[in-house]
């Protein structure tokens, strides 16, 4: 990805002048010279121009030698002063982490100033990613449809009056301890679903303080298959699993009714399986947020009779655990549990 995120050279610009000549496409240009398609749909944006021909005719036509003398202006007054419309490269890089690398344009950010010496701009705060996106005139394709949602302000919690008892240990008589997320270990299990007519389905495992995630596929969201899911964790994971998984927390599905199938610890379901109450999805917030980067690759019209298998899950899984996190400081949940792990078995 690197060589497709650098600035053009003059060279590439009179390559790209003699291929739209023998009109070539910009697809095929792009492939040519070894750059990404947008930076050559936004070169030849910003560098044409209408000729008028000796028999006043006109045709747009691609000017290399103002392109050229553009960059090198703007390699000059390199500095707190230029704008990102002045860097394609940092454009381009910008709009492929979020579209192609689902990328947040936080992570987005962190990852251009880990290569700032490609870029002529440094960009100081996302909120200039954002405020350029709004604008709609810098990036290609890039819109804010395509990016996570942002944090919205707090809204009140509604309670709904419950009419019917939990499956289990109510969330009520959870340790106190778990809410803060100080201790490693305590977890928080969701189903994620595709079309309504998709027997297929994920379960998820979020433990709490690192975020870290377990993603299963369920051929049918049952108890049953929920069973298997489970036993699955626990072979993955092996004699360290009551030491990894000290509670979990679930809402009221069916597929989650019986409290002694999500027990890891064997014989103490009553101890560590609690039920949220039946409306209130901020009990499981980690859960939520988790879900939201799942639906990044698996939006919620997706067909999962089709497209789910193992292989799709643990890439999307690595991809989740290995992802940077703003509330970590940039470091992924894969870091930070592994450490927790470490600690256990030293």
């Amino acid at each position: 990805m690197g060589a497709y995120f650098t600035h053009l050279s003059f060279n590439d610009r009179l390559l790209i002048d003699r291929l739209i000549r023998d009109n070539y496409k910009v697809s095929e240009i792009a492939k040519i010279i070894g750059k990404h398609e947008s930076t050559v749909y936004k070169e030849l944006k910003r560098s044409t121009y209408i000729h008028t021909n000796s028999d006043l005719t006109t045709e747009i036509r691609y000017n290399p030698d103002g392109a050229e003398k553009r960059y090198r202006n703007n390699l000059k007054k390199k500095g707190p002063g230029l704008k990102i419309e002045e860097d394609y490269a940092l454009a381009d890089f910008i709009e492929d982490e979020i579209l192609t690398n689902k990328s947040s344009p936080w992570v987005a950010l962190q990852k251009a100033r880990e290569r700032k010496r490609d870029f002529l701009v440094e960009i100081k705060s996302v909120n200039t990613i954002y405020s350029y996106i709004k604008k709609g005139d810098i990036f290609y394709s890039l819109t804010m449809p395509d990016t996570p949602y942002r944090r919205k302000g707090k809204r009140g919690k509604v309670i709904r009056q419950v009419r019917r008892v939990a499956a289990g240990t109510s969330i009520e008589k959870r340790p106190e301890n778990v809410l803060d997320r100080e201790m490693f270990g305590h977890c928080e299990l969701d189903t994620v679903k595709g079309q309504n007519t998709n027997k297929k389905s994920i379960l998820v495992l979020t433990e709490r303080k690192t975020r870290f995630e377990i993603m299963e596929v369920l051929n049918r969201t049952t108890v049953e298959e929920v069973r298997k899911a489970i036993n699955r964790v626990k072979k993955r994971y092996g004699k360290e699993c009551s030491k990894i998984f000290k509670t979990i927390t679930v809402d009221n599905g069916p597929e989650f009714a019986d409290p002694k199938v999500l027990s890891i610890q064997k014989g103490k379901h009553i101890e560590t399986v609690f039920y949220c109450h039946p409306y209130p999805s901020w009990e499981r917030g980690s859960n939520e947020n988790q879900n939201k980067l799942v639906r990044r690759h698996l939006p919620k019209s997706s067909d999962f009779d089709k497209v789910l298998n193992r292989n799709v899950i643990k890439d999307i899984e690595a991809w989740i655990n290995n992802y940077p996190r703003q509330m970590f400081d940039g470091k992924a949940s894969r870091e930070l549990f592994d450490k927790e792990i470490s600690k256990l078995i030293s």
